[in-house]
């Protein structure tokens, strides 16, 4: 068993002995007066439980209040749906800040609308660096995607560089599997540096299109040069990331890259400076097909304050 809010939880038998408390001294008053007055009717009220009938009271409101869990549930989803894999760029290089707040946190403003805007679609979220990672699998439960997205950070990949074909290769495998759901879409955010090689990426997006995925690669950052700030767990700035050599890293975007791999998946590529990218995906999609899903969601760990209320 869990509860949502401890405080309120400590709280509930001090409210509880609260109300007991005043009850009774309500019902001691009243009945004082009645003496004075009413001697003969004082002698036949007793109510000397309601005081702690009310605490009692008031202490299950109080527990259900506090947001208990417990046990699971499971409720079918049904829609029609097309499926969506989104994968994200955490290299290094992405936390070069010459969009704001940085191409990394860009990225992730812009993936976290088209959650938004895609609810009822099954999504994915992959994320990449050297290798790709499937961190959420299609599903309809868009929370856990945006979830996800929130704790994006270099940090999480277990090897650096940019390996733009393993994201291209694992997300065609993720959604060539979907046995329901209508179109397959793959979009990428990306700087288009890549420690891979072109024609690997080139390949993989051919294969991408033979499989009847459509891509969608998301340009970030600037073709100038930028150096890749170093932070620490505040954010205040440390220096700037260095080669083994000790000169300053540069990097931008290879606006080159991501056309060649648009280009050879038959996709869209939708510039860095772009006003809506978010809005420019939505428009791709919008015309796909959708067709009927159904998926059994479990949740552990289920609210249970309406038992209380039973109280």
């Amino acid at each position: 068993m869990s509860f949502d809010s401890l405080i309120l939880l400590a709280a509930a038998p001090v409210a509880a002995f609260l109300v007991a408390w005043l009850a009774h001294r309500v019902r001691v008053a009243r009945l004082a007066a009645t003496l004075v007055w009413a001697p003969a009717l004082a002698a036949g009220r007793a109510g000397r439980w309601g005081p702690w009938l009310l605490g009692g009271a008031a202490l299950l409101a109080g527990i259900g209040a506090a947001g208990p869990r417990w046990g699971q549930s499971e409720t079918e989803l049904e829609g029609r749906s097309l499926n969506l894999a989104i994968g994200v760029d955490i290299s290094r290089s992405m936390l070069a800040e010459d969009v704001a707040p940085s191409r990394l946190g860009r990225a992730v403003l812009e993936a976290r609308r088209l959650v938004q805007d895609t609810r009822g679609d099954r999504l994915a979220l992959l994320a990449f660096a050297g290798r790709s990672y499937i961190l959420t699998p299609l599903t309809l439960d868009d929370g856990a995607i945006s979830l996800q997205l929130d704790a994006l950070d270099p940090e999480i990949a277990s090897e650096g560089g940019t390996e733009l074909a393993a994201v291209l290769v694992q997300g065609r495998g993720l959604l060539a599997a979907a046995a329901e759901g209508g179109a397959k879409v793959l979009v990428v955010f990306t700087d288009g540096e890549m420690h891979d090689s072109v024609s690997a990426a080139v390949a993989a997006a051919r294969a991408l299109r033979s499989a009847g995925v459509t891509l969608v690669l998301m340009a970030e950052g600037d073709t100038l040069p930028a150096r890749i700030p170093l932070r620490d767990d505040r954010g205040a700035l440390l220096g700037y990331k260095t080669d083994a050599a000790g000169l300053t890293v540069r990097t931008w975007r290879r606006d080159e890259t991501l056309r060649a791999v648009a280009d050879a998946a038959g996709g869209v590529l939708v510039a860095a400076d772009a006003a809506d990218q978010e809005g420019a995906v939505r428009r791709v999609i919008d015309g796909l097909e959708r067709s009927a899903t159904r998926e059994r969601r479990r949740e552990d760990l289920s609210p249970r304050g309406w038992v209380f209320a039973l109280g």
